[in-house]
């Protein structure tokens, strides 16, 4: 508290938007898993998370649901760079 009295410092609150944060730390874990995955491994994470997608959406979190859509996404670009090579 002093330092920050000597220094004419004010704190104030970091404002960010939650949905922004966790969108981006699971768009980096997903693409980080997908790059050290074998194709099939990729299919089955795309079955699971479509499974999961359909589970929120019936609960009416669609929110929730479009970004498992837009990771399943990225792990179908994923998949297709993986059969090109």
């Amino acid at each position: 508290m002093k330092y920050n009295e000597n220094n004419n410092i004010v704190p104030t609150t970091i404002v960010k938007k939650v949905n922004d944060v966790i969108a981006a730390v699971q768009a980096e874990k997903t693409s980080k898993k997908a790059l050290k995955r074998q194709p099939m491994e990729i299919l089955k994470e795309i079955k699971k998370l479509t499974d999961e997608m359909n589970f929120e959406a019936q609960d009416l979190h669609f929110e929730r649901a479009a970004e498992i859509r837009d990771d399943i996404k990225e792990l179908e670009r994923e998949l297709a760079r993986h059969c090109e090579s």
